[in-house]
Order: structure tokens, then sequence, then C-alpha cells
């Protein structure tokens, strides 16, 4: 089983719906996931309230998941209460979740979770590299990068460069391979020489209801005649 609390939300109203056991003083552990099923939260930016007896309210800003880690601050009581905001202004009520006793008796005093605030820093500093990263690799293809020593051609101009080359090209290849196409033909007609020193491709014509085939029609030709199922032929100088 996931240390998952799983929590459903329907308008205003929150309800816990998984069986996990959660245990006091764990860190970095134990996740909440919200599922909204109504039409009211959707596309608005969410934020997990998580609170602890006499304790200051965490909150924990949702991602596209719906899921958190639960700020470590909240779980060293007999129990904590979760609730959720959204946009402009959305509430909903509170579930109260207990907390089993542990065997953890170090009394080490843990590191607060981030605030809000930091959460949100957070976010808008990896956006704001992701960015920066993704404007360095266009530049870099484009023109290059100090930061891209294996791109500093000028790769626009480069590439316009080869095409403009490969252009000029194209009339040299067309006439190459015409040059090749003649001389493969020419290899060709000298291999099917005869004696006669020509070559005559076959032609066919259908006289008075026969099939006759010609090579030279000034020098033989070839006449078909059917004897039952088998066609016959025969030469005639």
């Amino acid at each position: 089983m996931q240390p998952v609390l799983h929590f459903v939300v329907n308008n205003q109203i929150i309800a816990r719906t998984d069986t996990f056991v959660p245990v006091r003083n764990s860190r970095n552990y134990l996740y909440a996931e919200f599922e909204f099923q109504t039409e009211d939260w959707a596309g608005k930016s969410k934020t997990a309230l998580f609170h602890s007896g006499d304790g200051e309210t965490v909150p924990i800003l949702l991602g596209d998941t719906d899921t958190c880690l639960i700020p470590a601050e909240v779980l060293t009581g007999t129990s904590f209460s979760v609730s959720i905001i959204a946009g402009n202004l959305i509430t909903a009520n509170i579930v109260v979740v207990k907390l089993y006793e542990s065997g953890y008796r170090t009394g080490d005093i843990l590191e607060p979770s981030e605030t809000l605030y930091e959460q949100l820093m957070t976010v808008f500093d990896d956006t704001k590299q992701t960015v920066i990263d993704s404007a360095k690799t266009a530049e870099s293809w484009a023109h290059g990068h100090e930061e891209h020593p294996d791109r500093q051609k000028d790769n626009a101009a480069y590439y316009a460069s080869e095409a403009k080359n490969a252009a000029k090209e194209v009339p040299g290849r067309v006439k190459e391979g015409k040059r090749q196409i003649d001389d493969y033909v020419r290899e060709k007609e000298i291999q099917l020489k005869g004696e006669t020193g020509n070559v005559y491709f076959a032609g066919f014509a259908v006289v008075k209801g026969r099939l006759k085939m010609y090579s030279d029609p000034a020098v033989d030709k070839v006449r078909f005649h059917r004897e039952g199922s088998r066609l016959k032929y025969r030469l005639a100088l």
C-alpha cells in the first residue's frame, strides 16, 4: 500500500476514502492526494492547508497531479487537520486525521517545510530557468552561443549557403545522369547485335485472322497458327 491519504472533494465538502494508517513523526514520506469531483475546482490554482495542535497552518501549493507531501510539522501530535482552498475564493470543510504513536524518541527538531512564498518562488525560478535555457538553445542553433562551443557556426547562414551550393550542382548532375544513361544504352546495343549488325524488336499484327510476329518485316517473319489447344509457329524467310 502506498503511503498516500486520499481525499475526495465535492464542492466544499472533503471526505477521506483511504485505509492507510499514518504514524507520528514521519518525514518526507506521507502524501495527500485530492480528487476533485465537481467542475467548480477545475482549472484553478489549489492550495492544501495542514494544521496541527497549536501550530500555524502550513499551506502547500498543489501541482498538476493534485498531490503533495504532507509537512512534517503537522505529524508530531495525535492528529492533524486538512482543508483546501482555490481561486478567489473557494473554501472547504476540515477533515481530521488521527496519528498513531511511533517509536521515535530522539527528540530531533525537524526542519520546517517551505512557506507558500518559498514554494511559489521555486516554481517561478524553475520556469524562469527553463525559458533561459530554451532561449540559449535557440540562439546557439541559429548563430552560436558561448556556452555551446560546438555550435559557434552561424547555422542559419551556413545552411542557406549549403542549399545554394546544392542548387548550383543540379544542372551538372542532370547532365551526368543523361551521359550515364546514353552509355548504358550503347553498351546494351552492342551486346544485342547479331551477325546482321542490327537488332530489331518484335512486332505483332493480325493479318486475315492470323497473329503474326515480325522482327524485321523485310528480312524474316514468324507466323502463328493454332492446333487444338496449342499455339504453333513457323519461320518464313
